[in-house]
């Protein structure tokens, strides 16, 4: 890789740009200074580089000035009369270089229409991904609001089935205890009946015992009226 920043060879108190450099001399020109050098015959000047020695053969140390699409390789005019390079139809780098370019921005566009592309999607999955978050959230919001509906009338039927539950529990509670008051007033009449069947059992005087109660065949003490006869 060249350096990004050239400056001429000449200009020594103060770094001044370069705007092209020499391969035959391997320096670097300002514009004052590449006038002078203009005078110079035969010199290849090209965009400013500070690597020269990738600009020269390696075998014949001459300048690189041709091309050989067969082999892919930058050739001096050495390379192109003897050697391997002998005989191949070359063409001139600076022609070869120009192509390339045309080439380079040709595929460069290319890139940039793909680049065009993959925002335009990357815009439209934006765009479609934030209207799904955004549909997500409303349909969050719904179904809140649906179970909230819910909750409140679980908790209504709750309280209702609650209520009825107790209500039931009251009544059916209230019936027992009433039944129960019954059977105590009825089993406290039976300990007075059976007290006093006890008492007239122990009593000796047979006349006493016919005089004071009237035995049924069950055992009970009975009294008569003029409608019937009353358990008492």
């Amino acid at each position: 890789m060249e350096e990004t920043r050239v400056f001429c060879s000449y200009c020594i108190k103060s770094q001044v740009a370069a705007v092209r450099s020499c391969l035959q001399c391997e320096i670097s020109l300002c514009d004052d200074h590449l006038t002078a050098h203009n005078q110079s015959v035969g010199h290849i000047l090209t965009d400013p580089t500070n690597c020269f020695g990738n600009k020269k053969c390696p075998f014949h140390k001459k300048d690189l000035e041709y091309y050989c699409p067969r082999d892919a390789s930058c050739l001096c005019v050495s390379c192109c009369l003897v050697g391997e390079h002998g005989g191949h139809q070359v063409e001139l780098l600076e022609e070869v270089s120009k192509r390339k370019k045309i080439e380079l921005r040709e595929y460069l566009d290319r890139l940039n229409i793909q680049k065009g592309e993959i925002h335009t999607r990357v815009h439209n999955l934006l765009d479609h991904k934030g209207k799904i978050q955004e549909k997500a959230s409303d349909k969050r919001k719904n179904v809140s609001k649906i179970f909230k509906n819910i909750k409140q009338q679980l908790e209504t039927a709750e309280k209702k089935t609650v209520s009825e539950i107790s209500r039931q529990e009251e009544k059916i509670v209230s019936q027992i205890s009433d039944q129960i008051k019954e059977l105590e007033i009825q089993e406290d009449e039976l300990c007075r009946k059976m007290r006093d069947i006890e008492e007239m059992c122990r009593v000796t005087d047979p006349i006493r015992l016919l005089q004071e109660s009237d035995i049924t065949g069950c055992g009970e003490k009975t009294s008569r009226t003029s409608h019937g006869i009353i358990i008492v």
